[in-house]
């Protein structure tokens, strides 16, 4: 509930908006895939993807 409401979406092509939308519906489902993948070791190759961005900090600069 903390995202902030944008419309831009990640690899998922989800908003945070929508989710913080659908969070009352959806939320019992997933916490049933999230507890059974963690029971059984299996994780969905959907969930093994991640979004890499580089920040610039100031006095770190490459």
């Amino acid at each position: 509930m903390s995202l902030k409401p944008k419309t831009n979406s990640g690899y998922d092509r989800i908003s945070s908006k929508l989710l913080k939308y659908l969070i009352p519906s959806i939320s019992f489902p997933i916490s049933i895939v999230i507890n059974k993948s963690v029971q059984t070791g299996i994780r969905p190759r959907n969930m093994k993807i991640a979004k890499m961005i580089s920040i610039y900090k100031e006095k770190n600069k490459l």
